[in-house]
């Protein structure tokens, strides 16, 4: 076809799109909240500067409300039930705008508060948002927030209105709610879970957590104050010759080269370093330590804000902690307080420069950054020894005077001596802890650190006559540790908490403490003399003879081999060296032998505190066990009988016995449910077999006559009734467990392996009114009505319809 020929065609169709785009651009657009048809869920015309208090709270408890409000003197958000703390800014702005523009889609329309109920929007259930105005009384709006069906959507409803919104915006998440009041569904046959509490609004989602916020390189001073050490850092100015190449400033010795005539000699370029101008454990610092220390203030940040009315009770009536930061740009220096009443806790922080009283409270991990232990910012003296050289090591303590020497490769007890195995990877432990010992802190003077007169002592000697000693004193206040010297150097360490657990052990964890060194297989005969509920056991090839108080009863092996294996694997609690008797005469005595003919025997002692001490006959000392661990070993003779079958099945047949009517009742038969199938194997039930049919009653002598009574026809027994009732519940559980069990197994299995139910369909319906009625003309309407369908459907629960269930 020649291009004349169609070129007609080519300008109608310019002239038709032309037509289109006139038509279109002629067109208003329709905003897309309109087409889908959202609703705004807050009064038009209120903007996000008109609301000026808001109260959060869930309707079962409205008495546990935030509530957060806007300070018009300070310019600020604040929680007016939470130590008037101040709100964060950017969450505030973004809730807030986030409620000015809540527009849902319509739901359903609820006649009655039943209706509300599936949707979580009763005013019992529901979280309620309410937004004042300033100075108003009355909220301008409440609107409440209900279930969340998924992720991204949420049933909403405003408080003036029935009616049920989709939104996807959560406000209840949002604020900091988590969790849901409505438990899970139970497991088929399991008793429904207890529903969970309503959780509160709180407030610690909402506080400003910012404590401070300085640049690093406006920081020029910092001055450090703890409980025992002070010291004080400066950026100083440093000059260094431009001209000067880095090989020659390397070698100082070599002379200078003198400026040609008439050149000018560059100008000096000012740096700046940190120095320590004061205190400090040398003039020497670890710079990294202290560029961690000047960076942590750029974004220093609290976990919560707590009440300031209360400052002794977390250490800020009289701080201990104090950090000085002059700051450039700014006349008064910025003074941090801090408090730790537990070393080993949370620490609390307030910025006494600030006009506002606030409270903060950091992780450990934060305090200990802004006031860093010695170990961060100093290199302190420690023990660099050979492991394998230490010999020898003597440990003074309150718990006990402990003396551990090495003999080739194995550490043994000399002090207390027991006869007991040494816990080898206890005393080894020390060893390596002692050869690469590290204080943790310092302090800057030896008043008041219990070092005159220590309590814990350790000497140890390692190769050829080298000793080094390690005494502590009182606890630190800077951390979980105490005060320490080591060997005859006055400077004052500190030593950490979890160094001393690891060396300063308790002389029974100097052993193992497993008493007995007997094979439960061995042994032969148990005997338990008590006053009351005395046995004695006694092996006869492989079974046990029970005698219990001189009478013989049947044993259940398993039982005994339990109670066996209590015995033979019993562990003391403690050791009581220095005692050889018990304090009081023996409650009960335990005699056992074993198949050589080698007697062991424990005699316990009455009960006393939660714990009961014991004497093994082959040893001399003492020791003591927990009364439950006791109880274990000392058992009742009822537990090591075999029960009794027919106590066991109280639903044994019964035996067929004459009626008051002279007929002879069937005898029932206990219903039997097989074991759990295979999955994907058909369930049968295989019925009980009837009974026969009674023999005809033999010939009775004639007696008088008497009037006949039409006999009533008789009933069903009511046992039968209720055991078909409880084999259909069964047989329906049984139904559903093997259901889930095929799609647990269908998504574990490769997929051509995956089995298919067969007995049992699940068919998922959604109502009609769901559907749509009629799609858009347009395209996009089209789309925007399919998609909101399937948006509702998703957020539905779908119901099921099971089948192949016997009625």
């Amino acid at each position: 076809m020649k291009f004349k020929s169609l070129l007609p065609l080519v300008l109608v169709l310019a002239v038709l799109l032309g037509l289109v785009y006139f038509q279109k651009s002629r067109r208003p657009e329709i905003p897309i909240s309109k087409q889908v048809g959202l609703v705004p869920l807050i009064p038009e015309g209120i903007a996000s500067t008109d609301i000026k208090k808001l109260e959060l709270y869930n309707g079962a408890k409205p008495e546990e409300k935030l509530v957060l409000a806007w300070d018009q003197s300070t310019e600020k958000w604040r929680v007016t039930n939470h130590f008037n703390a101040p709100v964060d800014k950017e969450k505030i702005d973004k809730f807030i705008t986030s409620l000015t523009k809540l527009k849902g889609e319509f739901r359903s329309e609820a006649a009655a508060d039943a209706d509300l109920e599936s949707y979580g929007l009763t005013d019992a259930k529901a979280f309620h948002v309410q937004g004042y105005k300033a100075d108003a009384t009355e909220p301008a709006f409440r609107v409440l927030v209900g279930k969340a069906p998924s992720y991204d959507t949420i049933f909403m409803r405003s408080a003036d209105n029935k009616n049920v919104y989709v939104e996807s915006k959560n406000l209840k998440q949002d604020a900091g709610v988590t969790g849901d009041e409505e438990p899970p569904s139970p497991m088929p046959g399991a008793p429904p879970a207890p529903p969970k509490p309503a959780t509160a609004p709180e407030a610690t989602p909402w506080v400003d957590k910012n404590v401070l916020k300085i640049a690093k390189d406006d920081i020029q001073k910092i001055e450090l104050s703890t409980p025992d050490k002070k010291m004080l850092f400066e950026l100083r100015e440093k000059k260094v010759d431009p001209a000067k190449p880095e090989a020659e400033k390397k070698d100082e010795t070599k002379p200078e080269t003198p400026a040609a005539e008439g050149e000018k000699k560059p100008e000096p370029k000012v740096e700046h370093e940190w120095a320590l101008a004061s205190g400090g454990f040398e003039p020497t610092f670890k710079q990294p330590g202290l560029d961690t220390l000047v960076r942590k203030f750029d974004a220093l940040t609290a976990t919560d804000i707590v009440d300031p009315a209360t400052k002794a009770k977390w250490g800020l009536d009289n701080p201990a902690f104090k950090c000085t930061l002059t700051v450039k740009g700014k006349d008064q220096p910025v003074v941090l307080e801090g408090g730790r009443p537990d070393p080993a806790g949370d620490g609390y922080l307030r910025v006494a420069s600030n006009k506002e009283d606030v409270v903060y409270k950091v992780n450990s991990f934060t305090f200990e950054q802004v006031f860093p232990k010695g170990t961060d910012l100093f290199n302190l003296p420690a023990l660099t020894v050979d492991s394998k050289t230490i010999d020898k090591i003597d440990i003074t303590a309150p718990e006990g005077h402990l003396v551990l020497t090495k003999s080739g490769e194995e550490w043994t007890v000399t002090e207390p001596v027991a006869d007991l195995k040494p816990q080898t990877s206890s005393l080894q432990s020390i060893a390596a802890a002692l050869s690469s010992w590290k204080p943790t802190d310092y302090a800057d003077s030896a008043d008041g650190k219990g070092l005159e007169a220590p309590t814990r002592k350790i000497t140890f000697t390692a190769g050829a006559g080298v000793t080094h000693t390690i005494v502590l004193g009182a606890d630190s206040k800077n951390f979980a540790g105490a005060y320490a010297k080591l060997d005859e150097s006055p400077k004052v360490l500190a030593m950490s908490k979890s160094d001393i657990t690891r060396i300063f052990i308790k002389p029974q964890d100097a052993y193992q403490r497993a008493i007995l060194d007997a094979d439960e297989a061995a042994i032969t005969s148990v005997d338990i003399k008590r006053d009351k509920d005395p046995f004695a056991l006694a092996k006869e090839g492989e079974a046990w003879k029970l005698t219990i108080a001189g009478a013989p009863a049947e044993s259940n092996k398993e039982a005994i081999e339990s109670f066996l294996s209590s015995l033979t694997s019993m562990q003391a609690s403690d050791v009581l060296f220095g005692k050889t008797e018990l304090d009081v005469p023996a409650e009960a005595t335990l005699t056992f032998k074993d198949k050589d003919g080698k007697e062991c025997s424990l005699a316990f002692s009455p009960e006393k505190d939660g714990k009961r001490q014991f004497k093994v006959s082959d040893k001399k000392e003492i020791f003591q066990v927990e009364s439950a661990t006791a109880q274990t070993v000392l058992p009742g003779a009822d537990t090591l009988k075999k029960k009794d079958d027919a106590a066991a099945k109280p639903d044994a047949v019964k035996a067929a016995t004459p009626g008051p009517d002279g007929k002879v009742e069937p005898a029932t038969t206990p219903v039997v449910i097989p074991a759990p199938a295979a999955p994907g194997a058909p369930v049968t039930i295989t019925p009980a077999p009837a009974a026969p049919a009674p023999a005809a009653p033999a010939p009775a002598a004639p007696a008088a006559p008497a009037p006949a009574a039409p006999a009533p026809a008789a009933p069903a027994p009511a046992g039968l009734l209720l055991q078909r009732l409880l084999l259909q519940r069964l047989l329906l559980q049984r139904l559903l467990l093997q259901r889930l069990r095929h799609q647990r197994l269908r998504h574990q299995r490769p997929r051509h392996q995956r089995l298919r139910p067969r007995r049992l369909q699940l068919r998922l319906q959604q109502p009609r009114r769901l559907r749509p009625q009629r799609p858009s003309r347009n395209v996009v309407g089209h789309v925007q009505t399919w998609l909101g369908v399937w948006r509702r459907m998703d957020a539905r629960t779908p119901s099921l319809h099971f089948r192949g269930i016997p009625r």
